[in-house]
């Protein structure tokens, strides 16, 4: 049977295979449009199995954003290529939209879910399909959404797709949640997020033996540095002031004004605003980490 150029161009266009690539599984079984199919995606598995060991320290995160709810994903491959690919990058973003919907739990396997653009396929199918046409291991490291019950939530991606924030800012009213100055905030922390990369949000949730460990460096570098016994205290604690504004959100001198902290800009937005508002949690996605 002869192929003909728009069976090629029809095969393409719904397996997102190379155009030889169609031509091929056509001739191979003889113009059988939904077995020339099914051959390229069993050809995308084989090609998945035949790079399992390669390393993925490439990719991008996915994002979504909506009022209420975010999510994230982490897309890995092996080369920035790749990567870059428009296929590559709308998967990232399918699946992060996948992760924000209202029906996704998340502690749901999202590899197991039916593809949103093909129901009658697996999220694992699609990641088959693409790294047969692409040639290169492609995996899904992780998955994150936040959903805000009063409040917004800001998302944020790094140029270039490498780093990606969710930020939850919680509220006391739906009214002010919608405000522009709280989304405005939002967005500004998950900046702020990408840009500090801290570990937590407050001083509280640091785990005591971390702070006790600090704590100890620093005692041990003043000894070390000659300085008095009666100021080691003193010492200790401003340095120890210092790690804090590294690693707590809410201490970090905020990047748009580093006269003020990330605490003192809530702060004073919500007394803006006549209400308590704060940053309650934050997921942040790094390529590779």
């Amino acid at each position: 049977m002869a192929i003909s150029a728009e069976m090629v161009r029809e095969l393409r266009e719904k397996t997102g295979a190379g155009m030889m690539d169609c031509k091929r599984a056509l001739e191979e079984t003889g113009g059988d449009f939904e077995k020339a199919a099914n051959l390229l995606r069993q050809k995308g598995v084989a090609v998945a199995a035949k790079r399992e060991s390669k390393a993925t320290n490439e990719g991008t995160i996915g994002a979504f954003a909506g009022q209420k709810v975010g999510a994230l994903v982490e897309l890995a491959c092996e080369t920035d290529f790749v990567a870059r690919t428009d296929e590559f990058q709308k998967l990232a973003s399918d699946l992060a939209a996948l992760e924000a919907a209202p029906e996704t739990d998340p502690n749901a396997d999202l590899l197991e879910m039916p593809h949103p653009n093909d129901p009658s396929r697996k999220v694992a199918d699609a990641i088959n399909d693409l790294i047969g046409k692409l040639g290169e291991k492609i995996v899904l490291k992780r998955a994150a959404k936040i959903t805000a019950e009063t409040g917004a939530v800001g998302v944020y991606v790094h140029t270039g797709g490498k780093i990606g924030v969710l930020v939850e800012i919680a509220c006391q009213s739906d009214a002010v949640a919608a405000k522009d100055e709280v989304n405005e905030l939002a967005r500004d922390i998950a900046m702020q997020i990408a840009w500090g990369s801290p570990q937590c949000v407050r001083r509280e949730e640091l785990p005591a033996e971390v702070v006790e460990q600090e704590k100890e460096v620093y005692r041990q570098r003043a000894i070390n540095e000659g300085k008095p016994e009666a100021a080691l205290e003193k010492i200790v604690a401003g340095r120890l002031e210092k790690f804090y504004s590294e690693v707590v959100l809410l201490d970090q001198p905020f990047i748009r004004d580093a006269n003020v902290t990330v605490g003192e800009l809530v702060k004073k937005t919500g007394e803006a605003l006549g209400e308590t508002i704060e940053v309650r949690r934050f997921e942040r996605f790094r390529v590779g980490e």
